[in-house]
């Protein structure tokens, strides 16, 4: 083993998923890139996500149910590696995936973190295709995925996600980097698999929520806005409320206009169903479980 390679982190969190975690498990330990610690932070699950998860060569954090903020801050602040890379429980990483991306990053000093493509699978299939690196297109819409290779020392600097935040914390998260000063690269090869799901889940969102957290985002991060109007602002608190004093209407309202679609600003490129489905052989056999050992990963 090269000791000159930088160590690499893994945090996968997860909540109640514990038809998917091995899958994204077994995927962190498949990657090339050695060395690698991957760690899985709990939040909270109450099915048998732990008892699965203890199965694996993995640092497990276990904790109250406090969101997904809550849960990527615990993980990140564990981790050890000079750079990390969040992964949701319910998606999975290409083999190459930290390779691939650290090489990218590693040639761009400037960068704080590289992001890719993705294969949609599930509910939907395709290509998801993030446009370049650019502040006023993060400005109009949340198209950088939240599974990315990042700096570990600009997250501490500019800090984790924003707990208040009901949805879209990754959208404030990329914008605070900005407002560091921070930027980041596109790697244009789908190197991780994003799970579409059928019912409502974190990425299907009802409109009310997303027009709260839009509000909120836009007044956090005014400076970055040449043109800031907080009359918009206000008349998306007036609306919210009503909504909110109107439950049944927000509910009734939001099933019929508002389900977003995945990462407004990317593209979505059809690919045939054999080529946007996981094939990895450790996908279907799961053969780190009970086998690899811890030290094996560095």
């Amino acid at each position: 083993m090269n000791q000159t390679k930088p160590l690499v982190s893994i945090v996968i969190t997860n909540h109640n998923y514990s038809l998917y975690v091995e899958d994204a498990i077994e995927s962190a330990l498949h990657q090339t890139y050695r060395p690698l610690e991957v760690l899985v932070v709990d939040d909270g699950s109450t099915d048998n996500s732990v008892e699965i998860i203890q199965k694996y060569p993995v640092k497990l954090i276990s904790r109250e149910h406090e969101g997904v903020a809550a849960a990527v801050d615990a993980g990140v602040r564990a981790s050890q590696g000079d750079y990390y890379v969040l992964l949701s429980a319910d998606d999975i990483l290409h083999p190459e995936y930290v390779m691939k991306t650290l090489s990218v990053l590693m040639s761009n000093a400037g960068a704080a973190f590289v992001y890719t493509a993705a294969f949609l699978f599930g509910a939907t299939s395709g290509i998801l295709m993030p446009e370049e690196y650019s502040l006023t297109e993060l400005l109009k819409a949340n198209y950088i995925p939240a599974t990315a290779l990042v700096r570990r020392e600009i997250y501490h600097v500019a800090g984790g996600y924003d707990p208040q935040l009901p949805v879209w914390e990754d959208w404030d998260h990329w914008l605070t980097f900005a407002e560091h000063g921070f930027y980041g690269v596109l790697l244009p090869k789908p190197l991780f698999y994003w799970r579409r799901h059928v019912t409502q889940s974190r990425n299907i969102q009802p409109l009310y929520l997303i027009r709260k957290a839009t509000s909120e985002i836009r007044q956090k991060h005014r400076k970055l806005w040449t043109w800031y109007f907080p009359i918009i602002d206000v008349y998306n608190r007036v609306i919210l409320q009503l909504l909110e004093i109107h439950s049944g209407l927000a509910i009734h309202f939001s099933g019929l206009v508002g389900k977003v679609v995945p990462k407004r600003g990317a593209r979505v490129i059809p690919v045939p169903p054999e080529l946007s489905s996981p094939t990895f052989d450790f996908v279907s056999k799961r053969c780190c479980k009970n086998r690899f050992r811890r030290e094996s990963l560095t």
